[in-house]
């Protein structure tokens, strides 16, 4: 097992892995910024067995997006959730948890933390077989030193049992993340839902043109970054990762990302970017021009299109989190994602600091989860 540059090539990947390797050896090349301009980062690549994972190792500090930083997921990103449901007293009180969450991570040192698996998205999805390496994993990381917590995003029972199984055997402690929807194109259910069916006749006939990312010209690129800007950065937060064109350009010519343009007659209007993993596909990329009249439904025809290629494809579909009504209301079903974190090697002040965290989010944080969108 070793770490490599831009050098050597794996070969007997699962399905859209060897786009993957090809994109990371870029990445671990140039760093994280040249590809998500708000997460400082180094990028580096791991051969384990048959795999190639990328390792993130964000550099200290509280200002990266919240990818690649425990603290902007659990605290800044919670509160602006908090902010934008108006949930009243709850609301209140939730903040005041924030202000001791926010003072443990800090005991902890949180953001001394390295990522596996981090692809810089908001799902990561899992090759098969990491669980057979993971011993080797852990212990690899922890032989460089050993100051930082090791951390799994993204992880669900439907899609991750097997690894969720041995970060438990292995001594990692689950933390609570946000609630995901999957959708299983497969049961054919999705079809008869009425919402969805309404979806897609409004895509089949709204007369837009669909452009895949290999026929994108250098100003699609960059209408395409502008787009998934309006709704993800400007109509949501900042928080999350602000992609570059070199991010979506690269990420299509590498075979990574799958880009697909929805276009009008004075350009781009919309956009939806996904990449495969086994039998899963997951949209990191999805925008649309928020100044156009809601009437329009970009938003429901980009959905519909991720549902057809998933069908196209015969993979499941990890739609990731938001829009919980939208999502279940055309066949999506919801599930508590996790991450997963080993500590043991911390001094004790962080280990104390580390665990209360997760008791107190796993706790409340669930609840939380529970009571606003089930």
């Amino acid at each position: 097992m070793t770490f490599v540059g831009t050098e050597g090539r794996l070969s007997k990947r699962v399905e859209g892995e060897e786009a993957w390797s090809e994109f990371l050896e870029r990445l671990s090349e140039r760093g994280a910024p040249a590809y998500v301009a708000n997460l400082k980062a180094e990028v580096r690549s791991l051969e384990v067995g048959s795999l190639r994972l990328s390792i993130v190792y964000p550099e200290r500090g509280y200002a990266n997006c919240y990818v690649g930083s425990v603290r902007a997921q659990y605290v800044d990103y919670a509160r602006y959730e908090i902010d934008s449901r108006k949930l009243g007293i709850l609301g209140t009180i939730l903040k005041g948890f924030l202000k001791g969450v926010d003072a443990l991570m800090r005991l902890a040192a949180s953001e001394r933390t390295v990522f596996v698996n981090n692809r810089l998205l908001s799902t990561n999805l899992y090759p098969a077989g990491v669980e057979r390496e993971l011993a080797a994993i852990r212990d690899r990381l922890l032989g460089e030193g050993g100051e930082r917590a090791i951390l799994f995003r993204s992880l669900a029972g439907s899609c991750n049992a097997a690894l969720i199984a041995a970060l438990r055997e292995a001594g990692f402690r689950a933390l609570a993340s946000r609630e995901v929807y999957l959708l299983d194109t497969s049961s054919g259910e999705h079809r008869r839902r009425s919402n969805f069916l309404k979806d897609l006749a409004l895509l089949e006939g709204s007369g837009l043109e669909r452009v895949p990312g290999s026929q994108f010209s250098s100003a699609d690129f960059d209408r395409a970054r502008e787009l998934y800007g309006k709704l993800y950065l400007e109509k949501y937060t900042a928080l999350n990762p602000r992609f570059t064109e070199a991010f979506l350009r690269e990420g299509v010519e590498t075979g990574f990302l799958q880009l697909v343009g929805l276009r009008g007659e004075k350009g781009l209007l919309g956009v939806l970017g996904y990449y495969r993993c086994g039998d899963w596909i997951t949209a990191p990329i999805l925008g649309y021009d928020t100044e156009l009249p809601v009437e329009l439904g970009l938003y429901r025809q980009l959905t519909a299109l991720l549902t057809l290629e998933g069908e196209r494809l015969g993979c499941r579909i990890h739609r990731s989190s938001g829009a919980a009504a939208f999502k279940r209301s055309r066949g999506a079903k919801r599930e508590i994602e996790y991450s997963y974190v080993y500590v043991e090697h911390l001094p004790w002040w962080r280990r104390w600091a580390w665990r209360t965290f997760l008791a107190l989010v796993n706790r409340v944080g669930r609840f939380a989860l529970d009571r606003i969108d089930a």
